[in-house]
């Protein structure tokens, strides 16, 4: 009887470890889940005193800090340039009172009411489209303004120098031949 006895205690004992385990295991997440709220918070303070300092010192901050400056300008213009991107897309523009869109056209915003003046009209022909980023760029500029590639631009015979006419049409009609 004590083999079975011995056998009921030892079981007993295992279940009281395990249950203690698991109890050690669940106050670690708890206390896991509340230094991590913990964490987030510090964080969102540094990030929130840093927004405060960049909003009053726009242009008078120290020197240790102008290559963060430099990186928070150049991602707002690209951040600005793309939603520009996007109302061009969209066919939108955004009420100067409210932010919301409204079409291209609308002499009035949905949102708030207020008079949405009309966009300066650009000329279809004044401005060609970038073949890279899809950004529209000055007729005739040789880089895109966006992305800086090259701007591409299909090699059209006009017609217009007849040497040009008929070489091209020489070099339709005549084979190559390797000298």
């Amino acid at each position: 009887m004590a083999f079975w006895d011995d056998l009921g205690q030892k079981a007993s004992q295992t279940t009281v470890k395990a249950v203690q385990k698991a109890k050690d295991l669940a106050e670690i997440a708890k206390l896991n889940g509340s230094l991590a709220e913990a964490e987030a918070r510090i964080q969102d303070a540094y990030c929130q005193i840093g927004k405060t300092y960049a909003a009053q010192h726009p242009q008078d901050y120290g020197e240790e800090y102008a290559a963060m400056f430099a990186v928070i300008q150049e991602a707002g213009e690209k951040i600005r340039i793309c939603q520009q991107q996007i109302r061009d897309i969209k066919g939108v523009v955004l009420c100067s009172r409210c932010g919301a869109e409204a079409p291209y056209g609308a002499s009035f915003c949905s949102a708030c009411g207020a008079a949405i003046p009309k966009p300066q009209s650009v000329e279809a022909e004044v401005m060609e489209k970038c073949g890279s980023c899809g950004s529209m760029v000055s007729h005739g500029a040789d880089f895109c303004t966006v992305c800086g590639q090259p701007m591409t631009r299909p090699e059209a015979n006009t017609g217009d120098d007849p040497a040009e006419t008929t070489q091209a049409q020489e070099d339709e009609t005549t084979p190559e031949t390797a000298p």
